[in-house]
């Protein structure tokens, strides 16, 4: 361990040849791997003479100290959580301490390679992991605890008979950000912990959350331990999040029999993903060589032949945002005809010229009085659209994308709900910015959402926006009125709201 590579730990405690030593007995030895919640070493436990892996806890940078006191406790829960669990594809935990002011979790070494470095897999073998990981998580369900974050990097394969660890002992690791029945909630307000493009849709939506989450998250690092990537693996973590939500993962090509028990895994809906006892019985067959999974049979919901299970599977997903227009959500080719010019509209008293792009390639025609704009999304591509524009060929392609913008913040490249902080020189050091989660608004064109953004935790509005369809045109009107009451601003908005919709209206009759 070079402490001038930045991989050595605070020496606070060193053995006598320089090593460092944690807790009075853990020598480290050398870093093993790193993530976003900290690094793990090997190590020698001093007293019983054993390898033993330690998980160092290094917290995000810019956290205060009452986050910081948060995240030590969620590092201690982990190790409490993962303590009470006894399955042979979990870690054992040995010893949890707290050193150099952060937590260090004490586990059973694991001498092998994890699913993401033994990746691809054929499908037998990558259904024989599935069983394994399906027993721990079915374990850790029984008492109360869900893991997730399911991922390639944190289910391990032990050194086994055949070529990198098959054949040999399974364990799922790091129940960091694990969450116990019962226990309080430790992780930061509205942030979603967990490795994009394995999160279940339910926890990027605020849905209900439970262990048919982590069966999602299974099934995508199943599907990456077949095909070499996951599902919805995109260039970016706002990508990745985007496309859990609102498409369907690529029909995969190398799953073979597996395929039909990916598509009841990912589905989108919960509710429609099998019970953790068939996928059980799926897995075992793909893993002894038989053809059919079982999935097909009666007993699951939306059953298909197994060549059709894929499709099957996809129908959730599907019905909300992939099928063509004239099957899925309002129908009709819509009232705006091409060629349609939003600006200079006038709306009431609210002249709307001077258009415009701001940083996220949305289009902005503001109000001559400087408080409302209206915006829209013509050519907009980035991470999220193909592209969306400000007339779309029907309704219910401008339903869709109504659909995706009211679960995905484009300004913040992040789906809701969320808790974010802003630090101007308009705003006093510390102020916070709070994002709510976007509502429903009925009385506005076809559809539409409202959202908001307060200082404080019931302070000023800072900027309130409504989102909105009429036919096959999307446009939000937002208001930044700089402190006054959420009430008075919702009114005034709506009411210029209500006055742009009326103005597009005259213009396509």
């Amino acid at each position: 361990m070079d402490p001038s590579d930045g991989t050595r730990p605070p020496d606070d405690t060193c053995s006598p040849d320089g090593a460092v030593v944690i807790g009075g007995r853990y020598r480290l030895v050398r870093e093993l791997g790193r993530g976003g919640m900290g690094r793990v070493w090997e190590a020698v436990d001093g007293v019983l003479r054993r390898p033993v892996a330690v998980k160092e806890v290094l917290p995000p940078e810019g956290l205060d100290p009452a986050e910081r006191r948060r995240l030590m406790a969620r590092a201690v829960r982990e190790a409490r959580a993962a303590a009470l669990l006894e399955h042979e594809s979990i870690v054992v935990v040995h010893d949890v301490l707290v050193e150099g002011d952060r937590p260090w979790i004490v586990m059973e070494l694991v001498e092998g390679v994890t699913l993401r470095e033994a990746a691809p897999l054929p499908p037998a073998e990558a259904a024989r992991v599935g069983v394994a990981v399906l027993g721990a998580l079915r374990a850790a369900h029984a008492a109360g605890v869900l893991h997730r974050d399911v991922t390639p990097g944190n289910i391990m394969l032990a050194s086994g008979p055949g070529p990198a660890g098959r054949g040999g002992r399974v364990v799922l690791t790091d129940f960091g950000i694990a969450v116990m029945a019962g226990d309080t909630a430790l992780t930061r307000t509205g942030t979603v912990i967990g490795s994009p493009g394995y999160i279940a849709p339910e926890r990027l939506d605020g849905g209900t959350v439970d262990g048919r989450s982590d069966l999602f998250s299974l099934g995508a690092a199943l599907y990456a331990a077949v095909e070499g990537r996951g599902p919805f693996a995109r260039s970016s973590d706002a990508a990745a999040l985007a496309a859990t939500l609102t498409e369907a993962p690529p029909r995969p090509r190398s799953a073979g029999p597996l395929r039909p028990v990916l598509a009841a895994l990912l589905r989108k809906d919960p509710a429609a993903r099998p019970d953790p006892a068939e996928v059980l019985r799926a897995l075992r067959r793909v893993a002894g060589g038989r053809a059919r999974t079982g999935l097909s049979a009666a007993r699951l919901r939306g059953r298909l032949l197994p060549e059709l299970a894929w499709l099957t599977a996809m129908a959730v997903a599907a019905a909300l945002f992939l099928l063509p227009d004239a099957v899925t959500g309002p129908r009709g080719a819509g009232a705006y005809r091409a060629g349609l010019a939003l600006c200079p509209l006038e709306a009431g008293p609210h002249v709307f010229d001077a258009v415009e792009a701001d940083a996220s390639g949305v289009r902005v025609c503001r109000a001559l009085t400087g408080v409302y704009s209206l915006r829209w999304f013509q050519g907009y591509r980035r991470e999220h659209g193909s592209p969306a524009a400000l007339r779309f060929s029907s309704a219910g392609a401008a339903h869709r994308w109504l659909r995706f913008l009211s679960g995905f913040d484009l300004d913040g490249e992040r789906p809701y709900p969320y808790t974010y902080r802003v630090f101007t020189r308009s705003l006093p050091p510390g102020i916070e910015l709070r994002a709510r989660r976007p509502r429903p608004l009925d009385g506005i064109a076809d559809e539409a959402f409202i959202r908001e953004v307060r200082t404080g935790t019931g302070g000023s509005v800072d900027l309130m926006e409504v989102t909105f369809r009429d036919s096959n045109v999307v446009l939000s009107v937002r208001a930044q009125p700089y402190g006054d009451p959420a009430a008075t601003v919702r009114a005034a908005l709506i009411v210029v709201a209500e006055l742009v919709v009326a103005h597009l209206r005259g213009r396509a009759r």
